[in-house]
């Protein structure tokens, strides 16, 4: 029992003996050892000055964009407060023993230039002046203080903290609220941009059906032209033939007026001096010259009339085809706005769907959106009473 204890006091003076060591240097030992041991103290705190910094940036960041987060985050900020508090100070203390050493190295130099002796540094004892040079620079330790007087702030006065950036919390909160007013304009103007469309697409279908009734009449006026066309072409055909008729009586009666002309003529030559005689003869022999006479005048007045018929109804043949052809164009031309007011059509129903899309995925994030604000308020007012 006796040896355990005195095992344990030999441990915990040795252990006191080792700290002693580190935090006091002899004032006997040579100043190169002093100032290289101190440079690489130096070096450490600066090293472990920087991560603790660099965490506690992260917090303050974290804190700035949720200050209401900040109660959770102080034992954190407290610890850290209180590690880079204590590397300061032994920053400071080592800074001091340094710059004492450094001191009696300058005091040396200047006694061997005393002397008249020459002074030769070496190269990696000039390194070792310059590091300490560089970490023991005033700049340093100032920037050191005004981090510790920050982390100081966060860490001691959470309530002001909060106080300060609550008017940045509502800016956020209005940020938010913005952002759910903008989305729900954007959903109603897609909504109007749908509706002007769908009605557009009802107007061209509208269009589209009075576009088939039309050419549906059309059609039917064509068919009838057909008709009309087959009659006229019919009329014309009955009409040649009476006029090939007339035309062989014709020839007919002009081969029965030459002979009886003849039959006059010779009559005339052998018969002059007994013409009492043969008046009344003669007379008989002129009856049928003017039937022939007649008939010729009759069918040649008919002729006349079926000529007349023919061109009439010829004109009237090229007019109906010439309706014809207009409605065929027009047939074609409406089919080919059919076909346009079609794709027309096609492309507004799909910025509709393209729109629905949007509109879908603008609900869902305005859902999330508010939700968040919910959220947001009921923390807000949950940590307000925390802090409280």
């Amino acid at each position: 029992m006796k040896a355990s204890r005195l095992h344990h006091h030999k441990k915990s003076q040795g252990w006191r003996k080792t700290l002693q060591n580190w935090f006091v240097i002899a004032p006997d030992i040579n100043p190169w050892q002093a100032i290289y041991v101190l440079t690489q103290r130096l070096r450490s705190l600066v090293a472990v000055l920087a991560v603790v910094a660099l965490i506690g940036t992260g917090i303050t960041i974290f804190i700035f964009f949720f200050p209401l987060r900040l109660p959770q985050w102080l034992p954190i900020l407290h610890s850290l407060l209180l590690i880079f508090f204590s590397c300061v100070l032994l920053f400071m203390y080592f800074r001091k023993q340094g710059n004492q050493f450094y001191q009696r190295f300058l005091e040396e130099v200047l006694k061997i230039q005393n002397n008249q002796q020459t002074v030769v540094i070496p190269r990696d004892k000039r390194k070792i002046l310059k590091q300490f040079e560089w970490y023991s620079h005033g700049q340093i330790l100032k920037v050191n203080l005004i981090a510790l007087g920050m982390a100081t702030i966060f860490g001691l006065a959470p309530k002001k903290v909060i106080n300060a950036l609550s008017f940045r919390k509502k800016t956020v909160s209005q940020q938010i609220e913005q952002l759910i007013l903008e989305k729900h304009q954007q959903v109603a103007y897609y909504k109007t941009l749908n509706t002007q469309s769908q009605q557009i697409v009802q107007q061209l279908e509208r269009n589209t059906q009075d576009n088939l009734k039309y050419i549906k009449r059309l059609k039917k006026g064509m068919h009838r032209h057909y008709r009309q066309i087959i009659e006229l072409r019919r009329y014309l055909w009955h009409i040649g033939k009476v006029r090939k008729q007339i035309q062989q009586l014709k020839k007919i009666g002009h081969s029965e007026v030459w002979k009886q002309e003849r039959v006059i003529r010779t009559n005339k030559l052998v018969m002059n001096h007994i013409k009492g005689l043969v008046q009344a003869r003669l007379e008989q022999k002129e009856k049928p010259i003017k039937l022939a006479d007649g008939m010729l005048a009759k069918y040649g007045k008919v002729l006349k009339t079926f000529r007349e018929l023919g061109v009439r109804y010829s004109k009237f043949a090229r007019r109906v085809n010439n309706f014809s052809y207009r409605n065929a164009l027009e047939v074609k031309q409406t089919k080919k706005h059919i076909n346009e007011d079609q794709t027309l059509a096609k492309a507004l129903q799909l910025e509709i769907d393209s729109r629905l899309k949007a509109i879908k995925q603008l609900q869902v994030s305005l859902r999330q959106d508010e939700q968040r604000l919910k959220n947001w308020r009921t923390q807000e007012k949950l940590q307000r009473e925390e802090v409280r």
